[in-house]
C-alpha cells in the first residue's frame, strides 16, 4: 500500500496542544499573531521528453480558497471556488482577480481572520496569490479567550484525455509533465504562526503527494515523498526555466533546507524559491483507460494561533494549529 495516497477531495487541518509557562502578568489579552504565504504557478507543459507542448487553459482550472477559523469555541469552516480564467462564448480566455476569506469575532472580542487574494494572467499563463491568517485575543483573563486560524489557497491544473488528443499525444506510449511553481514569500509573527507549501499529482483517480515545505519560527522542514512513478524536483533561476537550463539543478529536501537556512530569523522569508517538478513516463494508455485527467496542484497555507492567557500563576494551556506535515511512512 502506498502510504501517501489520498482521495481526490482534500481537507486538512490538524490541531494540537502546547504547554506554556506563564504568569497572569505575562499573558496579555491583546496578544496578536499573524502568518502569511505567497505562491505563483505557471500552466504546466506536457509532451514527450525533449518536446513538451504547452497545454491549453481549461475552465476546470480554479483556485479554492479555504479557511478554518476558531475563536472562543465558536467556529466557521467554509470555502470559495473561483476559476482562474474568465471564459465567454466566442472570446479568448482572460485573466481575472481572485479573492476570498472570512472573519469572525469571538467571545469578548477575540478575532480570527483568514484572507486570500490573487490574480491570473492569460498572456504569461501565470497565477499569483497570497494568503494571510491572523487574529488577536480579547476579553479579561478569567474568560480564557483563544483563537486559531488556517487559511489556504489550492491551485489545481487539469490535463484531460481530450486535451491529450488535441496535442496529438494519444498515440504516444508515455509522456512527461513539467510543473513550474514559486514560493514567493512567507512571514511568521508569534510563537504559533506557521506557513506551508506543497504539491501533488492526480493520476488514475488517486492523488499522490510529491513535495511539502513547512515553516515556523524554528525554520524550515522540506520533504519529497515516495511515488510509484518517477519524478524530480529542480531548483530554477525563474519560472520560465526548465530542467535543462544552465542554472537549473536537481534538489532534494535537505538541499532546500540548506538554501533557506536562517531566512526566517527575522520572521520574514526573503528568498524566492523557484521549483520545477518533472514527472516522467506517465502511461498514456493508463490515462485513457481510466478516463481521468492528470491533475497538478500547488497549495500554500498560513496558520496562526494565540494561546489562552494563564489562569494559574505558573501554567496554562493553549490551542495551536499544525500544518499538514506528513511523513512518507504515515498512513
Amino acid at each position: 500500500m502506498i502510504s501517501n495516497v489520498r482521495p481526490i477531495v482534500i481537507a486538512s487541518l490538524a490541531t494540537g496542544f502546547v504547554a506554556l509557562i506563564a504568569s497572569p502578568a505575562l499573558a496579555q489579552p491583546s496578544h496578536r499573531s499573524t502568518a502569511k504565504a505567497g505562491s505563483e504557478v505557471k500552466v504546466p507543459e506536457i509532451g514527450k521528453p525533449g518536446n513538451r507542448l504547452l497545454k491549453r487553459v481549461s475552465p476546470r482550472d480554479f483556485i479554492k480558497w479555504s479557511w478554518k477559523l476558531r475563536a472562543d469555541r465558536t467556529g466557521d469552516n467554509d470555502g470559495l471556488n473561483q476559476t482562474k480564467f474568465a471564459f465567454a462564448p466566442g472570446a479568448a480566455p482572460a485573466g481575472r482577480a481572485l479573492n476570498g476569506g472570512n472573519s469572525i469575532t469571538g467571545f469578548l472580542g477575540s478575532t480570527s481572520t483568514g484572507r486570500g487574494v490573487g490574480t491570473s494572467n492569460i498572456r504569461t499563463r501565470r497565477v499569483q496569490w497570497n494568503v494571510t491568517a491572523t487574529g488577536s485575543l480579547g476579553g479579561p483573563e478569567k474568560h480564557k479567550p483563544k483563537w486559531s486560524t488556517w487559511m489556504s489557497g489550492k491551485d489545481p491544473f487539469y490535463i484531460t484525455v481530450d486535451e491529450l488528443g488535441a496535442a496529438d499525444l494519444l498515440l504516444e506510449q508515455e509522456i512527461d509533465v513539467w510543473f513550474p511553481m514559486t514560493l514567493s514569500g512567507g512571514e511568521v509573527v508569534g510563537e504559533e504562526a506557521n506557513f506551508g507549501w506543497e504539491a501533488s499529482l492526480l493520476y488514475q483517480d488517486l492523488e499522490y503527494d510529491l513535495f511539502s515545505l513547512h515553516a515556523d519560527e524554528g525554520g524550515f522542514d522540506a520533504q519529497l515523498f515516495d511515488t510509484p512513478f518517477e519524478f524530480e524536483l529542480w531548483s530554477m533561476i525563474d519560472l520560465d526555466a526548465t530542467e535543462d537550463h544552465a542554472l537549473s539543478v536537481p534538489i532534494d529536501g535537505a538541499g532546500i533546507e540548506r538554501m533557506l537556512l536562517g531566512d526566517l530569523d527575522d520572521g520574514v522569508m526573503d528568498t524566492r524559491l523557484n521549483l520545477g517538478i518533472l514527472v516522467r513516463d506517465l502511461s498514456v494508455a493508463d490515462i485513457i483507460a481510466s478516463g481521468a485527467a492528470i491533475g497538478l496542484r500547488s497549495e500554500a497555507g498560513a496558520g496562526a494561533a494565540v494561546p489562552a492567557p494563564a489562569t494559574l500563576a505558573l501554567f496554562g494551556l493553549g490551542l495551536g494549529v499544525a500544518t499538514r506535515r506528513r511523513s512518507a511512512g504515515a498512513c
